[in-house]
């Protein structure tokens, strides 16, 4: 069940806002869930103690894209489960963090694996290890039934829809390069908008710290917790 919030903001006018939704109709929207409306609507933000923290920093990124951004999104997809029957099953897959804005829809999964080995490419491209973690990515029955979904509920165009990888940490040894491995074979995944994109933390980091650096007071957790570590000097430049 996706967590709702109030809107941060960055939908300032109607060309902004998720197909013709304007500021004022994000906090609408937000009152109005489970009412007949249109779906875009339902797409508010994420706050909240159910969202992970990694994810958190990822959304407050993607605000600053212009995205309106939700969490733990379910959407259903068929597919087969016995060759003999070819009988069909609906499963409910969740997407991390979904964005949205009037040119386009983001389906982003966010793995942080600080406290791990870190992201591994083996298991994003479903080589080896646990795979189903990524299936959103490696299996092309699950991914592009998502991607249609989504697209169908928030009436975007398949290709407006962008698949995307956020890893807060990868598996990288001296003689394996995880990050870039996982790059080039998302490169070859061609689905929705083209290929899947890749994001680490350093890209995060970097637009958290760019909200964070205006003068502008925003009761947020992770762009609170950057102001007090650049007033504390504790920040990089």
């Amino acid at each position: 069940m996706p967590f709702f919030w109030p809107a941060r903001g960055h939908a300032q006018s109607t060309a902004d806002a998720p197909h013709g939704l304007s500021s004022q109709g994000v906090g609408i929207g937000i009152g109005m869930i489970g009412q007949a409306m249109d779906p875009a609507a339902r797409i508010c933000t994420y706050r909240g103690p159910s969202v992970e923290g990694f994810e958190h920093f990822v959304a407050v990124a993607l605000e600053e894209e212009g995205l309106v951004v939700c969490s733990g999104v379910k959407f259903a997809v068929k597919r087969q489960t016995r060759r003999t029957t070819k009988e069909e099953q609906t499963h409910g897959y969740e997407v991390d963090l979904v964005g949205a804005r009037s040119d386009k829809l983001v389906l982003a999964t966010v793995k942080s694996f600080f406290g791990s080995l870190g992201v591994q490419s083996k298991e994003v491209t479903g080589a080896g290890g646990k795979t189903t973690g990524y299936m959103l990515l490696n299996d092309p029955v699950i991914r592009d039934g998502v991607v249609q979904a989504a697209a169908d509920r928030y009436g975007y165009d398949v290709s407006q829809v962008h698949l995307r990888l956020y890893a807060g940490k990868w598996a990288t040894t001296r003689t394996r390069d995880d990050r870039q491995i996982t790059t080039e074979w998302c490169s070859q995944q061609i689905v929705g908008a083209g290929p899947i994109e890749v994001y680490g933390v350093d890209e995060v980091v970097s637009l958290v710290r760019k909200v964070a650096a205006r003068k502008t007071y925003l009761n947020d957790p992770v762009i609170v917790a950057m102001k007090v570590l650049a007033e504390a000097g504790a920040l990089k430049a």
